[in-house]
């Protein structure tokens, strides 16, 4: 069996059954590992060809090698894990498992078009701080952690754009929000209540979202305020669906870069196509009605 068509078979049938990229990239990664492992210690090259009883031989001595190398256990569960799906995938003996049967297209959690004009209404009432990290979420398509981690000094305003500097994962982007002027007014006004009340700092690592101690407003605070929305308006709101509705708007535009959609979302090239392209949206519809 040749193990190159093997493997980009394996992630194929990964990318099938719904898995992230990051989920299949790990697996593939184990898989690797695995093979390594067993071409040093067991002079085997490929698992494909094993009878079943050898095969939990292999894995349980694996797991061994890893406790030995001090792997840490969310890893080693991982690996494992990862090995039991590729198993499931070949079958004992080398027989593949039937392809997965395609599944009925998938559209992101959103709000419609009645339901947003609902939401705006209500969130242009909120009190300011409320107000500009709920449209900051909306108008910059951040998710929940980033939304959380910005500081004052992450935003800067220039003519009609907003620039928004997001670190996620000890990285760091710019987020352009083009023609943010409504945007612009909002956070405006939020800085000038920082300064009112004595909470605007110097400091660009000074968080933005502040509690009126000054600490840093929590994620659990955040979701208490997108409750409160959603009891208000009587169907459920969450940053997720506004990041949704942003991804959804940029895969509209004749100029955007499904690789750079695509590095947002963080979904294949072929995944984020199939989940945000308008015509998806409009299929999902067709299919739910």
């Amino acid at each position: 069996m040749d193990r190159k068509w093997l493997e980009s078979d394996f992630d194929r049938w990964l990318e099938e059954a719904g898995l992230s990229l990051s989920t299949r990239r790990l697996y593939l990664c184990a898989l690797k590992y695995y093979r390594s492992y067993l071409s040093l210690y067991h002079n085997r090259i490929a698992p494909a060809g094993m009878s079943r009883g050898s095969h939990e031989q292999y894995v349980r001595s694996f797991k061994d090698y890893l406790v030995d190398s001090h792997r840490k256990a969310n890893t080693i569960n991982a690996m494992l894990t990862g090995l039991k799906v590729y198993y499931k995938f070949v079958g004992f003996g080398g027989h593949r498992v039937e392809p997965l049967p395609e599944k009925r297209l998938a559209v992101p959690p959103t709000l419609s078009n009645e339901e947003l004009d609902r939401f705006l209404w209500v969130a242009n009432r909120l009190p300011a701080r409320d107000k500009a990290l709920i449209l900051t979420s909306l108008y910059a398509g951040l998710t929940p952690s980033e939304i959380h981690n910005l500081n004052q000094g992450d935003i800067t305003f220039l003519g009609q754009e907003v620039f928004i500097r997001v670190s996620k994962g000890g990285r760091t982007r710019r987020r352009v929000v083009s023609s943010g002027m409504t945007l612009r007014k909002i956070l405006k006004a939020y800085f000038l209540e920082l300064l009112g009340s004595n909470l605007a700092s110097d400091d660009s690592d000074a968080p933005l979202w502040r509690q009126k101690n000054g600490n840093r407003l929590g994620v659990k605070k955040i979701q208490d305020i997108m409750t409160e929305i959603s009891y208000v308006l009587g169907f459920n709101v969450s940053l997720v669906k506004l990041r949704n509705i942003w991804l959804k708007q940029q895969a509209s535009k004749a100029d955007s870069s499904i690789k750079k959609l695509s590095r947002v979302s963080g979904l294949t090239r072929e995944g984020t196509i199939k989940r945000y392209s308008p015509k998806n949206f409009a299929k999902v519809a067709s299919q739910n009605e």
